[in-house]
């Protein structure tokens, strides 16, 4: 038996290259390709009446009750969660929402903190409130150059509420949050770095609680729960640049390619060939943005056999070019994120 990442057996290892995931864990082939560009920690102390209002914009954040109790409002729609201890709310798109202790406490900008920065990494002791009762949150927020991200949360809902105590890998992510509560509290040289890299972890973690929970039953997370979809997924993250048919990725999970085609587009939102044509073009973005990186080079590296054949399936795929990208200084997300019912 041979361990790599995880511990496979010798026929699964048997049809894997050096550097590969298991076709079945899809969960780790998207999310080792999704860069995060920024992170926030902030662990913050309140007391009775406060409320703030945050501006999202970001890839996601989530909200962690360590004691005490609070409300969560989403800015426009309305929609609310109230958490008490050992609960969290994860917010996929994390747009502009309230934190309060009560529904109708009026709220301060994040902006008007003193000492909360605008930036897009760092972490934050806070101390804000009345003097009433308490309440102490840890909020993880991150951004990315990528825009996987964009299907991953696709057909989530924009507030998932989620118990400590009921999640499968609760150990886990009991783990993790203390690491980075002690992190915060002693502050000892490198502890940044030690968040930083916290903060991704929980992030995977979190992905791995809400796919095993029952907030959807449909979205690419969900779509992972259903092993033959799992497999074609896996396929389409670790090996983009192989020339997959759609009687390829059929057979590949033992479907017809009618049934595999009409289960995959139920499940995930988009046809198996579109979303696998996503998976490229992000890479192929991601690569794009390295200094030096070379046309040519990235279209090889996706699955194309000439740059010029590349190029047309990007300018067709993401609306710009790919010289156009690798001059641009930042990665804009290509496919925006629609709306969840």
């Amino acid at each position: 038996m041979t361990t790599y990442r995880r511990r496979i057996s010798e026929r699964e290892f048997g049809a894997m290259e050096i550097g590969e995931y298991p076709a079945g864990d899809a969960l780790s082939a998207a999310l080792t390709g999704l860069t995060f560009g920024g992170w926030v920690v902030c662990l913050s102390d309140l007391s009775a009446p406060w409320g703030v209002s945050l501006p999202g914009g970001r890839l996601g954040a989530a909200h962690i009750v360590l004691s005490g109790r609070c409300f969560v409002t989403m800015a426009g729609s309305g929609a609310r969660v109230e958490l008490s201890e050992d609960e969290l709310v994860f917010l996929p798109a994390d747009r502009v929402h309230k934190v309060s202790d009560a529904p109708d406490t009026d709220a301060i900008e994040a902006s008007q903190i003193a000492g909360l920065q605008v930036a897009d990494s760092f972490a934050l002791s806070l101390a804000l409130g009345g003097g009433g009762e308490r309440t102490r949150i840890l909020t993880i927020s991150f951004s990315t150059g990528s825009d996987l991200h964009t299907q991953i949360f696709a057909g989530l809902p924009e507030l998932i509420k989620l118990s400590l105590n009921s999640v499968s890998n609760q150990a886990q992510l009991r783990a993790t949050l203390q690491a980075i509560e002690v992190e915060m509290a002693t502050a000892h040289p490198g502890y940044l770095a030690i968040l930083r890299r916290l903060a991704e972890i929980f992030f995977v973690q979190l992905m791995r609680a809400v796919s095993l929970s029952d907030v959807s039953d449909r979205g690419w997370l969900f779509a992972l729960s259903d092993p033959r979809l799992q497999k074609a997924l896996g396929l389409m993250h670790n090996q983009f640049a192989r020339p997959w048919r759609l009687a390829d990725l059929a057979r590949a999970c033992g479907m017809s390619r009618t049934s595999f085609c009409d289960r995959f587009a139920e499940k995930v939102g988009v046809p198996p060939m579109t979303y696998l044509n996503r998976v490229r073009m992000s890479e192929a973005t991601q690569r794009l943005k390295a200094p030096g990186a070379r046309i040519a080079d990235v279209a090889e590296q996706v699955g194309y056999a000439s740059a010029a054949s590349f190029s047309r399936a990007y300018r067709d795929i993401v609306g710009s070019s790919p010289s156009e990208v690798s001059r641009s200084p930042g990665v804009e997300p290509l496919f925006p994120a629609t709306a969840s019912s």
